[in-house]
């Protein structure tokens, strides 16, 4: 298991990540690019993104970190959140935003979540040995992928590797804060026989009980079972590369504390198939096409919860309410690479189908209460086709100009008769379907202001659709404000103005960056309360809030990192980074936004072992909303790790450690209902690696 965070990567490796490996196409560019300078003939690299490498083939003092969950891999990114309600699938936000905000997307493909209440992220079906590493763009930097106006986060999954005939990895621990057993390996073959085939597999198994907090209280009801596969087949002819791959995700049993019911089943199944040619011109190198196709099943209901809590529970009392969510999701990806005399193009072609359904029933606890139904998504479909150019120009060694733009046409209906006149009792002369076009364009420039020092500022104006549960959801509780949400497909497109400076100086393996940011929205969505609480209906004693645009808003914040080089087996690394949001509407913040948080870290490594000794915390939060959600003051916090790692023979590895050493009470912003962080966490893990 590998973890690297590599904090900054130039716009040139982020957009060759496959392409750079024919050098074929590295001696094109350079030979097109023309550029003078004899140390980097590809100019200076624009600040773009992240990249978190999470389970490559590196060193052993470089897989030193136990990553038991994508939410362990998304942690390590500074500009990520995580929202938690539950020992399980936490929510990510970047910086603050979240929803349709974001995108969060598996090698470009499109996903959605099947639980109406955010109870399944898409995060959620992945697991490390899925994963070979995760690219973070914070802000409209990269469109690509989607219109955004948060950011984006896609999965890079494992491939088979044409050049091993035989590899295999098995690893197992234990983590005695919630008595977790998790067992995972993976084996990629390329038998000599079969010339340009390969295969690659992997399996997880894990179960958890009840999780403990600060202090050794016992989280009730927070235990999870989940299994995992994925499977990838390769044939290469030549240039030429075809290939497929599922992914299946399986949960059972998920206690979610912080809601008011709970998970007891979710399916997940992803297919995509791909076709991949490198060098088909000098000034065309790559060409990939991907078709793929996925669905998410969801369960949840309150039957494992006590009487006593369904009798006394602010929402519906009295009344079991098991509900269910099917998303499925089917696509066509097409990328290009164009190289110029001097410039790059990338294009991509993107069209996607969402299909999205849900229920709920209410169950009275007395028999002789005749049951309900409501439908939450009434079988929403929506068709998306998009185009992104990205355009680099090597303008001299060490300045570079890039522009990425993005147009989307979006078309949304509903087609559940049951949903449409549950609908128009809430939403006057409603629409339901309803058609939104796109524009984003983003603009940066990079100027290498010396072999050390590089500076790259963007302007962004970018934009997303809302979405169908935004447009169409229909009676959704939000614990948060307790109050029942309802969908306004009269709703405009969020919009907004954004612009980023980022600083890095370099020396050796020390460096030192920061990032400046700021985004004002336009047209911010969120609920609005258009029928007040009524205390004395006991059933039904919620406000409904109905999505609304909101005016405008503003989020700024400042990030930087820094990594010192203190000899040839010690060094530190540090972040810290703040950010506040306000609603210029409202005059009060926005819900979600970060205080001032940061970690430090000291390694000492050796041959065969590592030490890291490191911290986390958050300072308090008092700048919280109370009209878009309610939140309460967040205290300070700040916990202590302790990790060691040892290779005693060549193909095996032992990693142990403790997770908030004193055992801390905390929990941190983002949590629902304050679900607090884990206690203190000892953990063992095993691995063994075949060749």
């Amino acid at each position: 298991m590998v973890k690297k965070v590599i904090l900054t990567v130039c716009f040139f490796a982020a957009m060759f990540d496959a392409a750079a490996q024919s050098g074929a196409v590295v001696d094109s560019l350079q030979r097109r690019a023309k550029m003078a300078s004899t140390r980097d003939s590809l100019s200076a690299p624009l600040v773009l993104s992240e990249e978190i490498v999470v389970y490559g083939d590196v060193s052993f003092q470089e897989r030193m970190r136990t990553l038991n969950s994508t939410d362990d891999a998304l942690s390590l990114s500074q500009s990520v959140q995580l929202m938690r309600r539950a020992n399980f699938a936490q929510e990510p936000m970047i910086r603050g935003m979240s929803g349709g905000q974001i995108a969060v997307t598996i090698d470009g493909m499109k996903m959605h979540s099947a639980c109406v209440d955010r109870m399944d992220p898409v995060t959620a079906y992945l697991e490390i040995e899925n994963i070979e590493k995760l690219d973070v763009a914070a802000g409209a930097k990269d469109l690509s992928f989607a219109q955004t106006i948060g950011g984006s986060l896609n999965f890079v999954t494992t491939k088979p590797d044409l050049e091993r005939a035989f590899f295999g990895k098995l690893e197992t621990g234990y983590e005695a804060v919630s008595g977790l057993f998790r067992a995972r390996g993976d084996v990629n073959l390329a038998p000599h026989s079969l010339v340009g085939w390969a295969m690659r597999g992997s399996f997880s198994v894990k179960r958890s009980g009840d999780f403990y907090a600060g202090l050794g209280e016992r989280i009730l009801n927070s235990g999870y079972s989940k299994e995992n596969v994925k499977f990838n087949l390769v044939k290469a002819f030549g240039t030429h590369k075809f290939s497929a791959s599922y992914i299946g995700d399986f949960a059972r049993n998920i206690g979610y504390p912080a809601l008011i019911m709970d998970a007891t089943r979710t399916d997940a199944h992803i297919f995509s198939l791909d076709y991949e040619a490198r060098a088909l011109a000098d000034w065309l190198p790559l060409l990939s096409v991907k078709v793929y196709t996925n669905q998410v099943l969801h369960w949840m209901d309150d039957y494992s919860r006590t009487v006593r809590e369904i009798r006394e529970r602010v929402i519906m009392p009295d009344m079991f309410m098991p509900m269910y969510g099917d998303n499925r999701t089917s696509g066509l990806l097409l990328n290009a690479t164009i190289l110029g005399a001097a410039d790059l193009f990338k294009v991509t072609l993107d069209a996607h189908h969402v299909n999205a359904f849900a229920d709920m029933e209410m169950r009275s606890i007395f028999p002789d209460v005749a049951p309900m139904y409501l439908v939450n998504l009434g079988d929403l479909t929506t068709w998306n086709a998009g185009i992104s150019v990205d355009y680099t120009r090597f303008i001299s060694p060490r300045l570079t100009l890039r522009a990425n733009g993005r147009l989307d046409l979006l078309q949304r209906d509903a087609a559940d008769e049951l949903s449409k006149r549950q609908f128009q009792g809430y939403v006057s002369s409603a629409s339901f379907r309803l058609n939104y076009l796109l524009a984003s364009l983003i603009v940066e420039g990079g100027w290498q202001l010396s072999e050390q020092e590089k500076i790259s500022v963007s302007v962004a104006r970018a934009s997303r659709a809302p979405t169908y549960i935004e447009n169409y959801g229909f009676y959704l509780y939000n614990p948060l404000d307790n109050s029942i949400y309802i969908g306004n497909p009269n709703l405009e497109p969020e919009r907004s103005w954004q612009t980023e400076l980022a600083f890095e100086h370099r020396s050796g393996a020390s460096s030192l960056k920061a990032k400046l940011f700021y985004t004002q929205f336009d047209n911010y969505i969120a609920g609005l309360t258009f029928i007040n609480a009524n205390p004395n209906n006991r059933q039904f004693s919620q406000a409904f809030r109905r999505y609304q645009n909101m005016g405008s808003a503003v989020i700024a914040g400042v990030e930087t990192s820094a990594q010192l080089a203190i000899s040839e087996t010690v060094d530190a690394a540090a972040t810290l980074a703040y950010q506040f949001g306000e609603s210029l509407q409202l005059g009060e913040p926005l819900p979600f936004m970060p205080p001032l948080s940061g970690n430090v870290r000291a390694t000492m490594r050796q041959n065969a072992w590592q030490l890291e000794l490191a911290t986390r915390f958050a300072l308090q939060q008092t700048r919280v909303a109370q009209a878009i959600l309610v939140e309460d003051v967040t205290p300070a916090w700040i916990v202590f790790d302790v990790r060691f790692g040892v290779q005693p023979f060549a193909h095996l590895s032992a990693r142990f450690g403790i997770e908030n050493l004193f055992d801390a009470r905390y929990h941190e912003h983002f949590s629902i209902n304050n679900l607090p962080g884990r206690g203190r966490n000892f953990y063992i893990t095993l691995g063994y690696e075949i060749l």
